[in-house]
């Protein structure tokens, strides 16, 4: 069987794309929540908030990949800041 995505819709879980299944065919439904490392998707959180937190403020990130963004990102000698 396909592995879906749906959403609970508060009384029943909702398919978010059309399933082929055969009308009452009985079915074994194992549920697990869908990972959480996209963009906030309510609007409770603006997405610049996430960008900051997910992107921006990362520790492994280098100091200066705004200044050698071309080294880093295409390998380029670094420049003289």
């Amino acid at each position: 069987m396909p592995t879906i995505k749906a959403h609970f819709d508060g009384k029943v879980i909702v398919p978010d794309q059309p399933v082929e299944l055969v009308q009452g065919q009985p079915l074994v439904v194992h549920f697990e929540p869908a990972p959480q490392n996209g963009p906030p998707s309510d609007s409770s959180k603006h997405f610049l908030d996430w960008v900051v937190e997910t992107l921006v403020a990362r520790s492994e990130l280098p100091p200066d990949g705004g200044v050698q963004h071309d080294h880093y990102l295409y390998g380029t000698p670094k420049r003289n800041a």
